[in-house]
């Protein structure tokens, strides 16, 4: 069988609970073979000084996941250079593993912005999507997404807040545990000298405190 592959991208700058809990819940809800974490080399949006190096994202992600079956990092988008745009990712991902099934996970509110997306009339011929929610209210705000972009959209009745096109992507919507986390409150605290835990995996904290001592 053609492996189901989740693709969960982003800074992680640095990575925390609310990114690994996401990818356990894409993994087991969309019955998924495994989830790959894809840290962005060069975010075409969150350049700057803040920003961690693209190889200590990629060490803290692996250790953040290390016995965590059906998690993996994929380094790939530090092999190429410029802006990590997703489609670019995608289509390498489609030269990489031929024949598995693409399955795009991001946050439903960026998805209402995909028109903003560097190529993003290609994207949905490169994979299906995961979308994301915070309370279920944005599911009416992505039917009239679908209908308006791909009028031909099939909603799968037996399945709620799952559609499908005719050419097979498919968008499903997730409902996960809510974290109100994100990388500006972890490097925050850091700077702070506050306690991480419970915010990020305890080997995380200590890699991090190990390198803003440049240590690493």
């Amino acid at each position: 069988m053609n492996a189901k592959i989740g693709i969960l991208g982003g800074t992680f700058n640095p990575v925390h609970f609310g990114h690994l809990r996401l990818g356990i819940e894409a993994l087991e809800q969309c019955r998924l073979d495994r989830v790959e974490f894809v840290p962005a080399s060069i975010p075409p949006h969150k350049q700057g000084r803040d920003l961690y190096p693209f190889t200590f994202r990629c060490r803290l992600l692996q250790e953040a996941i290390t016995g965590s079956s059906g998690l993996v990092v994929n380094p790939l988008e530090g092999e190429r250079s410029g802006p990590s745009y997703t489609v670019d990712t995608l289509k390498e991902y489609h030269k990489r593993q031929p024949g598995a099934r693409f399955f795009f996970v991001m946050g439903s509110e960026d998805f209402l912005q995909l028109e903003q997306w560097e190529r993003w009339e290609e994207l949905p011929l490169l994979s299906s999507f995961i979308l994301v929610g915070r309370n279920g209210k944005e599911q009416s705000q992505l039917k009239r997404f679908f209908l308006d972009k791909w009028p031909g959209v099939e909603q799968v009745q037996e399945r709620p807040g799952q559609w499908k096109l005719q050419s097979g992507t498919e968008f499903y919507y997730l409902h996960v545990p809510r974290f109100d986390l994100s990388g500006s409150l972890i490097r925050q605290k850091l700077s702070q000298g506050l306690s991480l835990r419970f915010l990020v995996p305890d080997r995380v904290e200590q890699l991090l405190r190990t390198y803003r001592a440049g240590e690493l």
